[in-house]
């Protein structure tokens, strides 16, 4: 795969479907991951923008209660609607989980394996492995990616962190995951 062509195994909302799991899974390494961290993209005006780690709140301020909790929901949803399929969704995960993680982390200077997710740096490193991971699933299941969980992939592919949500999101602390897409905040 041509590494310009990354963008054409993209699953999000801005682009449509991936072809196939393996070009996605494929696709991960020429991704930009957190290379813009910080500098100005042209939606901007979208989101809310941060540009020093300082920035982040952390997950219990603003809404990072819900940002965290949300992309759980999907994934407990996804596995309950496909309870036979749990072994190969849990390889799929795995292998796109931690293959996320070892290509993010050498762009992340101050990345910590010894913190937690009170840390940013360490924090966006596996909400990358992990938001990869659902999308991952949900292209192998053929199953429609939540508008949501689409609108932060696509700040990731920019080499982007979207951390947490700027207003109220829709569906906050509901058990709804078919709710667009609210207002991001964005390193």
């Amino acid at each position: 795969m041509n590494p310009s062509d990354h963008r054409a195994t993209h699953i999000g909302k801005r682009q449509g479907l991936a072809p196939s799991l393996p070009q996605f899974i494929d696709s991960l390494q020429y991704v930009p991951w957190f290379r813009n961290l910080g500098r100005s993209n042209a939606r901007d005006r979208q989101v809310k923008r941060i540009r020093r780690w300082q920035e982040w709140q952390g997950p219990e301020a603003g809404y990072g209660d819900w940002f965290g909790r949300f992309p759980a929901l999907v994934r407990e949803q996804m596995e309950a609607d496909y309870p036979t399929r749990q072994a190969e969704l849990n390889q799929t995960w795995n292998r796109i989980e931690l293959n996320v993680i070892e290509l993010a982390i050498p762009h992340v200077p101050d990345y910590d394996a010894e913190q937690d997710a009170w840390y940013g740096p360490t924090a966006c490193v596996w909400q990358a492995g992990y938001n990869a991971a659902l999308v991952g699933c949900h292209l192998q299941l053929e199953r429609p990616l939540p508008e949501p969980i689409a609108d932060q992939w696509d700040w990731l592919l920019e080499g982007h962190w979207p951390c947490d949500y700027a207003e109220e999101p829709l569906g906050y602390w509901t058990s709804l995951i078919d709710v667009p897409a609210s207002r991001l905040v964005v390193f």
